[in-house]
């Protein structure tokens, strides 16, 4: 590409193309769509919408959600523009919406109050089976922890 061996669109689709029948992996197919977009005059939103599927299939074979399939696919072309000093905006295509939940809300969604339940009466039953030395040491460093919150 550096050549000026593309220099349109049609090209861009072709190269893609090409890429897709020669089973190249959805990562490589994300870093050449990235490799295109900056060194080939054609429509990022065009050549992204016909690409779309195979871009992301990775994605897609995990049974992800569309929205997430998309924010993702999204994301790993946003990294490589980013490193080369673009951004997905710049060529029209959104930024991807991926959510990061923190721990305390990772909790809530995955354990439920039985499960938490259970897990307080396991923690209680093992405290009571320490000897003295031992729930003394596992005391001192319960405290600091709390402490340090």
């Amino acid at each position: 590409m550096a050549l000026g061996l593309f220099d349109n669109e049609t090209e861009a689709k072709q190269a893609l193309g090409e890429a897709v029948d020669s089973y190249c992996s959805p990562a490589q197919l994300r870093f050449l769509f990235f490799q295109i977009l900056l060194n080939v005059p054609a429509s990022a939103v065009e050549l992204f919408r016909s690409f779309q599927e195979q871009l992301s299939v990775d994605y897609i074979d995990q049974s992800y959600s569309a929205d997430r399939v998309l924010a993702l696919t999204l994301r790993d072309i946003s990294r490589f523009l980013q490193a080369g000093g673009s951004s997905l905006r710049n060529f029209g295509l959104p930024e991807p919406h991926i959510a990061r939940l923190n721990e305390q809300v990772l909790e809530q969604s995955f354990f439920s109050n039985d499960i938490l339940d259970r897990y307080r009466h396991e923690a209680d039953l093992a405290y009571r089976s320490l000897n003295t030395q031992q729930a003394s040491v596992f005391d001192t460093i319960r405290d600091a922890v709390e402490m340090s919150r």
